[in-house]
């Protein structure tokens, strides 16, 4: 359940805006966008040499990745 949405504002930052109860359990990425994160994952752990802790973003409907950092806690 979502109830807030994190937008980047304008001057930095975020702002946050409610999410319409109607909204609050729809799924929060796409299938395109869970598909191309999909896609991004096995490169990254490639590129790296390890799985990954990836931070992302979407900018007008496409995946922006942030930051990607091995993952530690696994074990």
């Amino acid at each position: 359940k979502q109830d807030t949405l994190f937008v980047a504002a304008a001057g930095g930052g975020v702002t946050r805006i409610p999410v319409a109860e109607s909204l609050q359990e729809a799924p929060a990425l796409s299938d395109e966008s869970l598909s191309e994160l999909a896609r991004l994952a096995p490169s990254l752990t490639k590129l790296f040499n390890g799985h990954q802790d990836v931070e992302f973003a979407l900018v007008d409907n496409e995946v922006q990745l942030l930051q990607s950092r091995p993952m530690t806690g696994l074990g």
